[in-house]
């Protein structure tokens, strides 16, 4: 993987902070990243493509929180063409 930018600042950043928010213009790496992070720190990797894990979020995301494995990353890119979930 190409070292990014944003790479130091994002480790910094979830060093001390309990949620970061990374967001950019599509197919920029930004998923290939916080993978890689996962991997690197140990940290689990949740995807909301899941129908499952979309709709345990959707339907208690306190508790879809709560259950998670510390620390975790979740995923939410909605597919390509549909906009942002909770904009619909």
């Amino acid at each position: 993987m190409n070292r990014r930018n944003i790479t130091q600042r994002l480790l910094e950043a979830l060093a001390d902070t309990p949620a970061v928010f990374l967001r950019g213009a599509r197919q920029t790496g930004k998923t290939t990243l916080v993978k890689t992070l996962c991997q690197d720190d140990r940290r689990s990797y949740i995807t909301l493509d899941s129908a499952t894990a979309l709709a345990a979020a959707l339907d208690d995301p306190t508790e879809f929180v709560r259950g998670l494995p510390k620390p975790a990353v979740i995923s939410a890119d909605p597919p390509a063409g549909q906009p942002p979930r909770g904009l619909v």
